[in-house]
């Protein structure tokens, strides 16, 4: 091959010449075609020792929930509703819950991405050969990567390394709507399928479970509420029920209104006895004074027989009353012993079904924000839903041969045309004499830091020699 032409300065009225201007690189052109040739056919078979992969995506669809509530409430930030969370909000909650531990190492126990796949090379040996050396070239490269940032050969357990490459190959894409896709990037794309699949459902039960999670704990809270106040509730029927069959009486107001009836009639009997009482007696002391005057006089004893009747009819009537005014006195003085009993009976039973009231009212309060609680603990609606399941690919996104042999050629070519440049101005005479003046400078510098150190070394000897050298030179001044 000859020798490239060398680049000769040219007139500065032709400095603007495209001859000129490519001149290094029709000179490097065999060194530029051969470079350009050997890095696309690199990049070539690079693409064949990489693996396939494959992207697997389904959509999630953002569904604001409008929740019915028994009793309107309102969430509050330093006294403002909360505001509005924007399209950017909502995409990082859902990325980080996407990309959370819990999530993923669910996915990777369900599917058994931690559990490694058992290596088989099939097809004639130089097929086997080309696997076996593929393996090879990958474990290299991993081992010779980690040995430079760490010192020695590091290795991550299978769930770790499964939980990267989850994280590395599983992204969300947002367009700024209510639409969301998610992706991952496998070698197998059946199992691309399913890992974005499994992803997915697992997202939309969390965050069901999210949103049932307040519900059920305010309905442990409130039912431990409603049932003291159901055991209140009971307690005051029973207490109520108590009084009331203790005192054989069904109610304490019919029973006082009862009582006082009861009380105003015997009253009245006692008053109306008295009265009989009274006229008996009159009536008595009547016949007894006829009796005493017709006995002087000379009563026929006919008259003097129905006097006497009259009197002993008087006397059995009067002891007859007598007795009735002792019956109802006795029947007034039970009565005021139960009237006197009735108000104490009357303030207890107030003040049972009072508190029974408090109690019933305090349980339907509670009854409102349970049943809304038990709504929101039950419902099986999420925000995020998945309208259909992810596709199977069948082309592979990488590596794609025509964008990698393309860019590769690219970046060759660039860096030839570079390198033809700079070979030229390295073999340019400007180059050339500034090489050439450096070196005669420290060639230069040299002889002069070793005749220095010469001249030192004679001036320290003291020698016959050095003294006669000394003397000649002393004469010679002389003259």
């Amino acid at each position: 091959m000859s020798t490239p032409k060398i680049a000769q300065p040219t007139d500065p009225t032709a400095e603007g010449s495209l001859r000129d201007l490519l001149g290094p690189v029709t000179d490097y052109k065999s060194y530029i075609i051969v470079f350009c040739i050997s890095t696309l056919l690199t990049s070539l078979a690079l693409t064949y020792v990489y693996s396939e992969k494959y992207l697997a995506a389904t959509t999630l669809l953002f569904q604001p929930q409008e929740v019915t509530r028994i009793r309107q409430k309102e969430t509050l930030a330093f006294g403002a509703p909360l505001p509005i969370p924007p399209f950017d909000l909502i995409y990082d909650n859902l990325q980080l819950l996407v990309q959370s531990e819990p999530i993923l190492l669910e996915v990777i126990e369900e599917l058994g991405l931690d559990i490694e796949e058992p290596v088989v090379y099939q097809g004639p040996w130089y097929v086997q050969l080309f696997q076996r050396s593929k393996d090879w070239i990958k474990q290299l490269r991993d081992d010779t990567w980690t040995i430079l940032k760490h010192g020695r050969i590091v290795t991550d357990d299978p769930k770790t390394a499964a939980l990267k490459a989850l994280r590395k190959y599983l992204s969300l894409i947002d367009n700024n709507s209510y639409f969301f896709y998610l992706t991952y990037i496998d070698k197998d794309p059946v199992r691309a399928a399913r890992v974005v699949d499994t992803i997915a459902a697992k997202v939309v039960r969390s965050l069901v479970s999210r949103q049932q999670e307040p519900g059920i704990q305010t309905r442990k809270q409130l039912q431990r509420l409603r049932d003291a106040k159901a055991a209140e509730i009971e307690e005051y029927q029973t207490a109520l029920e108590t009084l009331l069959s203790g005192n054989n009486i069904a109610s304490v107001n019919l029973e006082t209104d009862l009582t006082m009836q009861r009380y105003s009639e015997l009253s009245l009997e006692q008053v109306q006895t008295n009265a009989k009482i009274a006229s008996a007696r009159a009536k008595i002391e009547t016949l007894t004074k006829q009796l005493a005057d017709q006995s002087t006089r000379g009563l026929q004893p006919e008259d003097y027989r129905r006097i006497k009747s009259d009197k002993l009819a008087a006397e059995v009537e009067l002891r007859a009353f007598i007795e009735q005014r002792v019956t109802v006195q006795a029947a007034l003085t039970k009565l005021e012993q139960q009237l006197a009993k009735l108000p104490a009976l009357q303030h207890k039973y107030d003040t049972l079904t009072q508190n029974l009231k408090t109690a019933q009212r305090d349980f339907i309060q509670i009854s409102d924000p349970y049943h809304e609680a038990d709504v929101q603990a039950n419902s099986l609606l999420s925000e995020i839903t998945v309208p259909h399941s992810a596709r199977v690919p069948s082309v592979p996104i990488t590596p794609i041969k025509i964008y990698h042999v393309a860019l590769a050629g690219g970046l060759a070519l660039s860096i030839s045309f570079g390198m033809a440049y700079l070979l030229a101005f390295a073999r340019s005479e400007h180059v050339a004499k500034a090489v050439s003046r450096t070196v005669s400078n420290m060639v230069s510098m040299w002889d002069g830091v070793e005749r220095r150190n010469r001249n030192k070394s004679q001036t320290a000897y003291t020698g016959p020699e050095r003294r006669q050298q000394v003397e000649q030179r002393s004469d010679t001044n002389a003259i």
